[in-house]
């Protein structure tokens, strides 16, 4: 903020008005305002409309003396300084002066340099106050912008647990300007209706239900809210000499709840905490009220749920521990089948109730412990996804979906793992058949087990691998029976077999004839055609 000095010459001579306009103007620039008067009332008049910082003052004018002029301004007008400039040099004039405050007192004829010098020091004590008072704004706003912030800190490390005596919470309470201390808590989630809504769409509709939960709310009361989350806090005072303050607290809970659901866009489940007598209590509210909150997984959403109605309820877990090293061990698989019947069965347990702390923990830890085990990372905003489903069935059917998807994204990544290594094994088969290729040699060779190799070379070929082994050299042995000056020994050497009994055994079984008829009937082949290129 930028402070324009103002300055008023009152003086009935108009050559003494231009010379000390002329200084001003010259050693002066930043005076951006000079007013002149000419006569007492004139100045008067002037002063009070404009209200300089500073009035260059003549006592002898028409109307009204100077003096009279600064009696009455200081009675009820603006705080300006005032320099008395005067040809008298009477000693009564200057005791008034002072008495009212003057900053200066100078007798005409004045020098330039002296008159500038007081003028410049008058302008100096000026800005410094008003630099002062720019300082004393600033400090003002800043901790008008801040208290606010300092207070939900404050209620924010009650609701986590503070350690300070009650006496020291009223004492901060009381330093924060909080002339009322809330007594009761309420714990709201929000349900968005549309979940496929896109992430500023959501934040959108959460900032107009923090809106409408202000404008309900009392002059004491304060909302707590988490940046992008779905759950928030309100910390409620009710006024001791109401009748019945616990049905106070649920009338404000209600009236939450029906102001959101009548936008359309969200429910609001919201638990209420008990009454609390004093400010270390707040804390056990919270608590309360969180865990009537998280009863809308068994009881539903969009209501009121008071701690009063889930107090005491002991609820054993209906969660199926023991299923859940099954079931990583088949993500780990990628066995979609085995991981969907499990996971029906986990979620129709979940379904049955149980203690919704309890149960929300454990479909999240199973939640990560199958991510570890599929190495499928569960993304930024999964915790943001998760506070959308609210009920047991939801949040279970939700967890059910996604561990299905990781074991399908592990099954096709063995696939194309799987396919990549058979791809390999049988190009090997397809360059060295005529090596000794038993089924332990090839899977040490491509560090597999021979039982994984078997299983998976079977999967992927549809065929065993013995029987892939030996159609490659039964190939290659065909091929080399067409040549007439090999013989039967040595073609079975080269396809692979040492024993040429067996070579012969495993080519009859394999075309229906030995390796000599077949070479045959490729002579005879061979002659046919040849006679009939001659014809």
């Amino acid at each position: 903020m930028i402070f324009i000095i103002k300055i008023v010459i009152a003086e009935d001579e108009s050559i003494e008005r231009m010379y000390i306009r002329r200084l001003l103007n010259r050693y002066f620039p930043a005076v951006e305002q000079v007013a002149e008067a000419e006569s007492g009332p004139a100045a008067l008049n002037l002063i009070n409309t404009i209200k300089p910082d500073l009035c260059l003052m003549d006592i002898r004018m028409p109307g009204m003396d100077g003096l009279k002029v600064i009696e009455e301004i200081r009675e009820n007008g603006p705080d300006t300084r005032f320099i008395i400039i005067s040809a008298h040099d009477e000693f009564h004039y200057a005791q008034k002066a002072v008495q009212l405050g003057a900053s200066a007192y100078l007798l005409k004829p004045v020098e330039s340099k002296l008159l500038v010098q007081v003028i410049g020091q008058v302008i100096e004590e000026i800005e410094r106050e008003n630099n002062k008072i720019l300082e004393q704004k600033r400090i003002t706003e800043l901790l008008e912008n801040t208290i606010p912030a300092l207070r939900l800190n404050f209620f924010s490390e009650i609701l986590k647990g503070s350690k300070e005596s009650p006496e020291v919470l009223l004492e901060r309470a009381r330093v924060l300007g909080i002339e009322r201390f809330p007594n009761g808590v309420l714990c709201a989630s929000v349900n968005i209706l549309d979940s496929g809504r896109e992430e500023v769409r959501i934040q959108r509709i959460l900032g107009e239900i923090y809106h409408l939960v202000k404008l309900r709310l009392g002059a004491h009361d304060i909302l707590l809210t988490h940046a992008g989350g779905l759950e928030f806090a309100v910390l409620v005072w009710i006024d001791p000499a109401e009748k019945n303050p616990a049905l106070k607290m649920l009338n404000v809970a209600e009236s939450l709840r029906t102001v959101t659901e009548k936008t359309g866009w969200a429910h609001l489940t919201i638990g209420v905490g008990k009454i609390c007598s004093g400010p270390a209590e707040l804390y056990h509210s919270y608590r309360q009220a969180k865990k009537a909150n998280n009863h809308r997984l068994t009881l539903g959403n969009n209501q009121v749920i008071p701690y009063s109605k889930i107090a005491g309820i002991k609820l054993e877990s209906c969660y199926p521990k023991h299923l859940e090293k099954e079931l990583l061990a088949r993500i780990e698989l990628g066995d979609i089948s085995n991981v969907t019947g499990i996971m029906d069965a986990i979620v129709s347990e979940v379904g049955r109730g149980g203690d919704p702390d309890q149960m929300r923990n454990h479909l999240i830890e199973l939640l990560v412990v199958a991510s570890r085990a599929s190495r499928i990372p569960l993304g930024a905003r999964w915790w943001h996804a998760l506070e959308q489903y609210q009920t047991n069935n939801l949040l279970g059917a939700w967890v059910r979906q996604n561990i299905i998807s990781m074991a399908a994204a592990v099954a096709k990544r063995k696939e194309q793992h799987n396919n990549s290594i058979i791809c390999n094994i049988q190009r090997y088969i397809n360059d060295f058949y005529y090596l000794d290729l038993n089924l332990e040699a090839v899977a040490g060779k491509f560090f597999l087990s021979p039982s994984y190799l078997s299983r998976i070379f079977k999967i992927e070929t549809g065929m065993n691998f013995v029987d892939y082994v030996t159609q490659v050299r039964m190939r290659a042995a065909e091929q080399l029976l067409n040549k007439p000056d090999e013989s039967i020994a040595g073609i079975a050497k080269k396809a692979g077999y040492h024993d040429i009994k067996y070579f012969t055994r495993v080519f009859k079984k394999h075309k229906g004839i030995t390796p000599g008829e077949y070479r045959k009937s490729l002579i005879k082949l061979n002659t046919c055609e040849e006679a009939c290129n001659d014809n």
